[in-house]
């Protein structure tokens, strides 16, 4: 999982992702009762944030998780999650705790991401989205 060529930008990020499950040593470090914890989040938020590096290239933008979840996660290839910037129907920025929470939404999806200096990072990806609507 090699990070992208022709980086724009780059940012550490938090992704809220459905299908992100902690492997069994993911699992025997919460313990009993940061696994109950744990379920009722994923069940409230609709998945875990996991942690990693938003790249944007001018073609795409890309999550890639971090060396720490993918030693905790299963699949941690199925983290990384590629979203062609033609296929971006919308952006979103919301209130989030400590950092606002932007989501990117596709006609099929959407990925939402928390990180520092948000706004930079949302006007750096719409800048990307105009060059390739011209």
């Amino acid at each position: 999982m090699s990070k992208p060529d022709n980086i724009l930008d780059k940012r550490m990020v938090n992704a809220l992702l459905k299908q992100a499950d902690f492997n069994l040593l993911g699992k025997m470090m919460l313990g009993f009762d940061g696994k109950i914890g744990l379920a009722i989040s994923k069940k409230m938020m609709g998945g875990m944030w996991v942690g990693g590096n938003a790249y944007l290239t001018p073609e795409t933008i890309e999550f890639h998780p971090n060396i720490l979840n993918k030693l905790f996660h299963t699949d941690a290839e199925d983290l990384r999650v590629v979203i062609p910037l033609a296929e971006l129907t919308s952006t979103k920025k919301r209130f989030g705790i400590g950092t606002q929470i932007l989501d990117l939404n596709t006609q099929d999806a959407t990925l939402s991401i928390r990180c520092l200096n948000l706004a930079s990072f949302a006007a750096a990806i719409g800048n990307a989205r105009r060059k390739i609507d011209v």
